[in-house]
């Protein structure tokens, strides 16, 4: 007897699925909500020449499950593919994310797939584990969410570090008032700044870069890209090659959830040592704090102990593990 499921796997339709998807992914982690402008970012922020394939578990016209793959753009590598899975609770084990899974699969089988990496996930997050474990998935790395209230954070013992950072000649801009000054060579500084910085973080794997179109896309022109939120550090005079006069950045981001995360807080090799990355996280306290208040989430990997340990100082509180799993194929 053939088993009918009670519900359908079939290709996503961007835009016309975006709030369902957005819906469905939000039910699936409240922690950490999707929109339809999310949706829509992460798909201009991909490398067209690069296969990638959404689809969606529908029920009764609802959607009830996400899945994504597509090759790694990030740190590339022959055959080398990322996929991430959300099913909203209601649905889970009940075969959505072993179908959708499977799908996906099936459509990425004529690239070769070499090894499929499933996107970070909470190590709180239920039945995760033991979905991926089945599923010849492993644990390879692991990330630490930690999380910041601002409304009553107190400046004063922070006030010698930033006269340091002053006393070097060091500008701290925001990212409007630095392209102001600057023009249209920043972004492509930034872009530079930003390769130049992930080399030395240490994120178990072998960054390879982005194009400047497709970096852009995923840092500037997201609708979580607050520019008077974005710090830089500009040492006139300073030959950076590629990266001009910018030697460090901070990126505090709006999540939709009413929070900010920082993306990015780095400094050049030459310029470390003197409080200049605690400088910039500084300003984006501030801001936070200068508009209401709210929350700062981040990621630090663990073997990141300089930063985990600057966060600890700060008073972030170590929120859960982010693990990343992956999976090898013969």
């Amino acid at each position: 007897m053939t088993h009918t499921l009670p519900f359908v796997v079939r290709d996503a339709r961007p835009g016309v699925d975006d709030a369902g998807a957005a819906r469905a992914m939000t039910l699936a982690n409240p922690g950490w909500p999707w929109t339809p402008a999310l949706l829509q970012a992460e798909r201009d922020a991909r490398d067209p020449s690069m296969y990638a394939r959404d689809l969606l578990a529908e029920a009764d016209g609802e959607i009830v499950g996400v899945g994504t793959i597509a090759l790694d753009d990030f740190a590339r590598a022959p055959g080398k593919y990322w996929t991430m899975l959300h099913v909203r609770p209601d649905w889970q084990r009940r075969g959505v994310g072993t179908h959708l899974l499977q799908e996906l699969l099936r459509g990425a089988n004529a690239h070769e797939p070499l090894r499929l990496v499933q996107g970070m996930r909470a190590e709180d997050q239920a039945g995760a584990e033991g979905f991926l474990n089945a599923h010849g998935f492993r644990e390879v790395w692991r990330r630490y969410e930690s999380r910041l209230q601002t409304r009553d954070l107190d400046f004063t013992p922070y006030a010698d570090v930033e006269a340091r950072v002053r006393a070097h000649g060091t500008r701290i801009l925001t990212y409007t008032q630095a392209r102001a000054d600057f023009g249209e060579p920043l972004d492509r500084w930034l872009h530079a700044l930003d390769e130049e910085l992930f080399l030395d973080v240490p994120i178990g794997d072998t960054p390879t870069g982005k194009s400047f179109e497709t970096w852009r896309a995923q840092e500037l022109h997201g609708p979580e890209f607050v520019p008077d939120a974005t710090f830089l550090a500009v040492q006139d005079g300073e030959d950076g090659g590629a990266r001009g006069p910018l030697i460090g950045w901070s990126s505090l981001r709006a999540n939709p959830g009413g929070f900010w995360v920082i993306g990015m807080t780095g400094v050049v090799r030459a310029h470390r040592s003197r409080g200049l990355a605690l400088t910039l996280k500084l300003q984006g306290m501030r801001y936070a704090q200068a508009h209401g208040g709210g929350e700062i989430r981040t990621f630090n990997d663990a073997p990141n102990a300089a930063m985990l340990g600057m966060n600890d100082r700060l008073g972030f509180i170590r929120h859960t593990a982010h693990l990343r799993y992956a999976r090898a194929f013969a």
